[in-house]
């Protein structure tokens, strides 16, 4: 497991319990602290893109 992996299993053992933890929270989790480390800044930029105009406006607030 590398690092970035552990530290966002780390955070979401210590996050995952809590109630106001949305789908669009963990999104922006997994953007900041997976892809911004494990893959190339296009990568990076697509996919952020993609989370902040497909992705959330369609969730709510779930």
């Amino acid at each position: 497991m590398d690092l970035a992996t552990a530290e966002l299993q780390k955070e979401l053992d210590n996050d995952i319990s809590k109630p106001d933890l949305y789908l669009g929270d963990y999104l922006d989790y997994w953007l900041k602290l997976y892809t911004k480390s494990n893959t190339s800044p296009n990568t990076y930029r697509a996919y952020e893109q993609i989370i902040r105009v497909n992705l959330k406006p369609g969730l709510g607030t779930y």
